[in-house]
């Protein structure tokens, strides 16, 4: 079985096509000499640099408001707050592990610099704990 995929010369102008065109590539290579599969993104890809959008913006409102529940509450607490500790964050959203609680801040911090918006809070630490304080005050 042969898979011939075509992509057009213009489209390889376009940084992300080029890039994903020859990991696939070497993938293949790697795997037809024995090696693992791996097309994984590379560990270096990062999103664009948001630009810096008010949370008191409409842009802002729009966002938060297309988030999940959680993710949602967990910023309308941290904004209330000022900070929240992990394991505040966790009780006051229902959570019982760090993995959820990764997945509802992660969602913000994924989908923010993507709709053009900053991430209104940075990671930081209370003694030992993990915590985060917010930005757009």
């Amino acid at each position: 079985m042969a898979l011939q995929i075509t992509v057009p010369l213009e489209h390889l102008r376009h940084p992300a096509v080029a890039r994903a065109t020859a990991a696939l590539s070497m993938a293949l290579h790697a795997a037809q000499a024995g090696g693992a599969l791996d097309l994984a993104p590379p560990r270096d890809a990062t999103p664009p640099p948001a630009p810096a959008v008010p949370p008191t913006s409409d842009a802002y409102r729009a966002f938060a408001d297309g988030l999940p529940t959680r993710s949602r509450r967990f910023l309308d607490l941290l904004e209330s707050r000022g900070t929240l500790t992990a394991s505040e964050a966790k009780a006051l959203l229902g959570l019982h592990s760090g993995k959820q609680l990764g997945g509802v801040t992660g969602a913000v911090s994924k989908w923010a610099p993507l709709r053009g918006v900053a991430v209104p809070f940075e990671c930081t630490h209370f003694g030992r704990e993990r915590g985060w304080r917010w930005l757009g005050a």
